[in-house]
């Protein structure tokens, strides 16, 4: 386990675990600083901590077919950004404040560009790579509130188009000839 290169599994699975663990240790932290208190404010604040998890949730699923998987990344970091922003300003924190801002416009300003950012890589012998890895053309990419979506076909002038649909590029769907 000394390879510093990326390329041995183990060390790639590690550093991918700490990556993911991050925000939910930020995370919780933040909810556990926010709770800190006595009797109705602790409920009040529980309670809008709720809705905004069930709210955050929602806007995820309506948000993911429109920006992708690269741009769900970005909005929720622009929405925790700005977050922070908010209790940086209401505990007169004016740094806290400016670099969460300035954290929330770069997240905004990447959602042109976040497929280039966080590119989705397709995991060794899913169904998409196989047929990548025979040239097969992908035609459609699109994200629904489940997985990403790829059609992928090649088009004979003798047999028409026949096109495989690829959910999560981990099912395939045989698709009727055109």
């Amino acid at each position: 386990m000394t390879d510093t290169t990326g390329k041995n599994p183990a060390i790639k699975a590690a550093l991918a675990y700490l990556y993911l663990v991050l925000p939910f240790l930020a995370g919780g932290l933040a909810v556990a600083a926010a709770l800190d208190g006595e009797g109705r404010v602790v409920s009040r604040r529980y309670g809008v901590n709720m809705i905004g998890s069930a709210l955050g949730a929602v806007l995820s699923l309506l948000v993911l077919p429109h920006v992708g998987g690269g741009g769900l990344v970005l909005v929720a970091g622009a929405l925790g950004a700005g977050g922070a922003a908010c209790f940086g300003h209401a505990a007169a924190l004016p740094k806290l404040t400016a670099i969460s801002a300035l954290v929330m416009l770069a997240c905004v300003l990447g959602l042109p560009v976040a497929d280039r950012l966080f590119p989705f890589q397709v995991a060794a012998g899913k169904a998409l790579e196989v047929d990548l890895e025979h040239g097969t053309p992908i035609l459609e990419t699109r994200w629904d509130p489940i997985c990403r979506v790829d059609v992928v076909g090649n088009e004979s002038k003798d047999d028409g188009l026949h096109v495989l649909l690829l959910m999560d590029s981990l099912t395939r769907f045989a698709m009727a000839q055109r």
